[in-house]
Formats: structure tokens, sequence, C-alpha cells
């Protein structure tokens, strides 16, 4: 299981605008988007990062699909980037949203970060998550 801290929270999201920008090439995979709600023990997440990362698909390459989580929903159309399709991991960190220095922008950790996986449609689509 995965835990954050206020500084493995930076690097962590870091370490995902890193990975949007440099070093890797881009895929002529098509992206799509995905749009939802997201809440935590029947509470909107206030703010945080859902990372959709593909299972077993070897043929696609550039960077991880993202999106930023606010007031409870995310878009990977707005803030974001779209995701492939097919069986994926989404990762999600979630936080209060009040930040309590420049190392934790974001505010403190809810919960630690929570895996899931999905089999997203290969389509422009919405999702809703309920995480406990």
């Amino acid at each position: 299981m995965l835990t954050f801290d206020c500084k493995s929270s930076k690097r962590f999201l870091w370490g995902m605008m890193l990975l949007t920008f440099v070093g890797c090439a881009e895929s002529d995979s098509p992206r799509f988007n995905l749009s939802g709600k997201i809440s935590y023990r029947g509470q909107p997440i206030p703010l945080g990062t859902i990372t959709f990362l593909p299972v077993n698909q070897p043929d696609l390459s550039g960077p991880p699909a993202y999106a930023l989580i606010k007031d409870g929903q995310f878009s990977t159309a707005g803030d974001g980037l779209g995701h492939f399709g097919g069986e994926t991991d989404l990762m999600v960190a979630g936080y209060d949203g009040i930040p309590t220095s420049d190392e934790a922008p974001m505010g403190t950790p809810l919960f630690s970060a929570k895996s899931l996986r999905r089999d997203l449609e290969k389509a422009n689509s919405q999702l809703d998550i309920e995480l406990k």
C-alpha cells in the first residue's frame, strides 16, 4: 500500500508533470476523454489527482493519462490528458484542499493513495468513483 506524506505528495505531483512533458514519445494510438464524480466515504474529494496507467498494453507509449480532481469532479479534457481505453489502473490521491505549506499545495492527504483497476471504454465517456 502506498502512503503519501507532504514531501512525497509534492514529489508525486512533480513526477506526474515531468512524465507528461519530458522523456515520453507521443503515441499514435487515440486518446479518449473521461470525466466524472469522485468521492471518498460519501464526500466529494476537494482536491487531488487521478492517473490512468494502461495494463498489459505494450504497444502504447506516451505520457500517462491524468486529471485533476476539483470539488469531487474530474475531467481529462480540462486539466488533464486523455486515456487509451482498455484495462487501466487508476491511481487516486485525494487532499483536503487547504494548503499547509509550499511543500503541500493541495493540503493534507485524506487517505493513502488508492489504486483500482477498470476496463475503460475506447470512447469519450463518464465514470463515477466511490472510494471507501
